[in-house]
């Protein structure tokens, strides 16, 4: 087929490619980070795409601040996939925790306490906590941060009236979808830390079976080493023998 040439599936084989390239980890990112890069660029690609959504639906229920916020939060995911893209996920995974807990906390303020938007923060907990590239302590503090601004903002927000009046119907669907969301990516972090534990598990175990194929190896060659010495000893002790008794005769 010419270089002019088209199938008709060219721009969805390209998309595909391109997509593929995008989740593929770069060949010099650590490969116990390389699920990880996987879930969160995912993850990020998600958002991306879901943006010009809200954009739309809070442009369409005249509230351009939520749709304000969305737009700064479509920039800052195309930020957190250009870091990934380039190994910095520890930079990504901190911008995504600022707008996660900003963008939560906002929605929250904004539609109320039961639109659920407090979700996504529960969201962020289990993705945080299995980032691999992130020290212990930053994991925890990070953590108890998240589940300190849930609480605040239950205490504050659960009984107070919104900033934007929304109808029944719209507050269903954003309480549905938000809770939606919470689940699949509670099941998508679960689904990664049994599948990185389980990928650990396996090369500890072919560690361990290469050191004791290293150990039989080295106590065979001292077993060899040991027979050609004593090998050695005897047959000098019959090469002298038989040089003395050339000697006699």
């Amino acid at each position: 087929m010419g270089p002019g040439v088209h199938n008709g599936r060219g721009a969805p084989a390209s998309v595909a490619s391109w997509f593929r390239r995008l989740l593929t980890p770069p060949p010099d990112l650590p490969s116990s980070w390389g699920y990880f890069y996987v879930g969160s660029t995912a993850a990020y690609l998600c958002g991306l795409v879901l943006q010009p959504v809200w954009i739309v639906i809070f442009f369409s229920l005249h509230a351009p601040i939520i749709a304000s916020i969305s737009i700064v939060m479509l920039l800052a995911f195309v930020v957190m996939i250009a870091l990934n893209r380039r190994g910095w996920l520890r930079t990504a995974a901190c911008i995504a925790f600022v707008e996660v807990t900003g963008h939560a906390s906002l929605l929250t303020y904004y539609v109320g306490w039961k639109g659920c938007f407090h979700f996504y923060i529960m969201d962020l907990l289990a993705v945080w906590c299995v980032a691999p590239m992130l020290r212990l302590g930053i994991r925890v503090g990070g953590a108890l941060l998240a589940i300190l601004l849930v609480v605040y903002l239950n205490h504050a927000y659960a009984g107070a009236t919104p900033y934007y009046q929304l109808s029944k119907a719209w507050m269903t669907f954003f309480m549905g979808q938000s809770i939606a969301a919470a689940h699949v990516i509670l099941g998508v972090a679960v689904y990664y830390y049994a599948v990185v534990n389980a990928r650990i598990f396996r090369e500890r175990e072919q560690l361990a079976g290469q050191v004791a194929e290293n150990r039989r190896i080295e106590g065979v060659a001292m077993l060899a080493g040991g027979v050609a010495h004593q090998f050695n000893n005897l047959l000098a002790g019959i090469m002298g023998n038989a040089e003395m008794i050339g000697m006699d005769a």
